[in-house]
Order: structure tokens, then C-alpha cells, then sequence
């Protein structure tokens, strides 16, 4: 060919280059003007999540046979368990007593109140469960009304109490009659407490208050199963309440005294036969 022909296509070609060069310079010359970030530095790496160590607990070791246990006992409860009623609904109980015990353990007024039901059970079976009658019961001086509409109702129906402050006043007059005279009790106001109890319950006469049947501590019992149930806030924070069941247990502790159970019998031993 005539090289004279070739003259044509070579200033395309410089051209492409220099197109080539000003594209190169184009996109590098931004990359001059802003400066490139800065590799970070150790400390600025974000620190990977690190799961907590858990440390599983050796299995078991087996000494003689046994599965000893690994892991510690749980701490003691400070809160005690309730106290459990003794020979709750006994098939051996007269129909009387099955009944006003049933009553009685109804409602969980505490520890103190269910140990009253316990020693008013023992004496009630020390006297081999007599009813007894009207005569062999408490008086009616000062009596809370509410015994007499719970009496004259066959004992079915309970008393509502709507004034909490006067039955009290009430219960504590007719408690205080009750007492034999050595406790001198009568005239004092307000509740009784340890003061008003000898230290020592022997050589002392309880037959004015030695009563037992469906008419004595029974009704006792009752009138603070109402009152402790009418209260307002748990009947355990109401000193009044606790005062007259700590004086109450005191003065069944006297009559268990008192009513001493029978001794048991020995059976007599068979002799060999040779």
C-alpha cells in the first residue's frame, strides 16, 4: 500500500491517548483534593462480643451407691411453717366435738391460734369428750351478745361483728369474770399480759374455771375465731387479740395441769410355752 495512506489514522490515535490521559487526570484529581481515611488504629477496632465463661457442674459422684449432690442446699426459710392441728377430724370424736373442732380449724389465723385448738382438743380429750349442759358450762355475765345469737341458732349460723372495739371491751369483761379469784383480775383495765400470771401454775385452785364441754373453752375459742376474722388487718398484728390468745393458752396450760393423762396400760407378757 501507499504509506502516504496511513497519515490518516495516526491523529485518531493520538487523540484516543490524549483522551486516555485527561480521563486519567480527571479521576485523579478528585482523589488529590480529598484525603483518603486514615487506617484505623488498633484501639479504634470495635471489640468483638465475648460470651460469658459457664462453668457446668461436675456430674455427680457415686459413693457406696449414693448420689451425692453437688450443688449447696438452699438457704433455711426464715419464715416458719405453719403449725399442723393435732388429730385433725379423728373418727374417734363425738359428733359434738368433730363439729366444733371443723369450725374451729376453718380459717389459718396462725401459728399461736391453731396451737390453741391443739391444747383445747387434749383437754376436751382428757375429760373423754363430756358435752356437759348448760350448768357445766361458763356464765352469761358479760357475755358478748354474739355467743347468744351463735347458741340460739344451733350453733349453725355466725355472728357478724360490726364494731370490732366493742366486742373487745365486751370479750375482756366476760374473760376476766371467768377467772378464778387468785388471779385478781376483775378490776383491771384493758387487757391481761404476763404480769397478770403467776410464774408458778402449781398449788393454785382452777375449779372455777375448769370447765370442759360444747358451753366452755368451745365458745372461747369461737368468739376469737369471729373477732380475729372480723379484724381489719391479719389478727397476728392486733394486740389485743394475741393478748387474749396467749391468756387463754395460759389457762388451758393449767387445766393440762390439772386433767393429767391417764398412764398407759401394759399388756400383760406371754409366758413360753416349753
Amino acid at each position: 500500500m501507499d504509506p502516504r495512506l496511513w497519515k490518516g489514522p495516526v491523529a485518531p490515535v493520538n487523540a484516543v491517548v490524549d483522551t486516555i490521559n485527561i480521563n486519567i487526570n480527571t479521576l485523579t484529581s478528585p482523589l488529590k483534593a480529598s484525603a483518603l481515611p486514615s487506617p484505623p488504629t488498633p484501639h479504634s477496632l470495635p471489640s468483638l462480643p465475648v460470651d460469658p465463661l459457664v462453668i457446668s457442674a461436675p456430674p455427680p459422684s457415686t459413693v457406696s451407691g449414693s448420689v451425692l449432690a453437688t450443688n449447696p442446699p438452699p438457704p433455711p426459710s426464715s419464715d416458719e411453717s405453719p403449725l399442723s392441728v393435732i388429730g385433725a377430724q379423728d373418727d374417734s370424736w363425738p359428733s359434738w366435738f368433730t363439729d366444733a373442732h371443723r369450725l374451729l380449724s376453718s380459717q389459718d389465723l396462725g401459728r399461736e391460734y391453731t396451737s390453741l385448738i391443739n391444747k383445747f382438743t387434749e383437754l376436751e380429750k382428757r375429760t373423754a369428750f363430756t358435752p356437759g349442759g348448760r350448768s357445766a358450762g361458763f356464765g352469761s355475765d358479760n357475755r358478748p351478745p354474739e355467743v347468744h345469737y351463735w347458741i340460739s341458732r344451733g350453733r349453725a349460723i355466725q355472728p357478724k361483728i360490726s364494731n370490732i372495739a366493742d366486742f373487745k371491751d365486751s370479750w375482756w369483761r366476760w374473760w376476766k369474770g371467768l377467772q378464778p379469784t387468785w388471779r385478781a383480775v376483775s378490776e383491771v383495765e384493758g387487757l391481761l399480759d404476763r404480769t397478770h400470771r403467776p410464774v408458778s401454775m402449781g398449788g393454785h385452785d382452777w375449779s372455777t374455771i375448769n370447765k370442759h364441754g360444747r358451753n366452755a373453752f368451745f365458745s372461747v375459742l369461737a368468739t376469737l375465731l369471729w373477732w380475729g376474722a372480723a379484724s381489719t388487718k391479719p389478727p397476728i398484728e392486733d394486740s389485743s387479740w394475741m393478748a387474749a390468745v396467749e391468756d387463754v393458752g395460759w389457762v388451758l396450760d393449767g387445766l393440762l395441769g390439772v386433767h393429767t393423762p391417764p398412764a398407759p396400760t401394759s399388756k400383760p407378757s406371754r409366758s413360753r410355752r416349753r
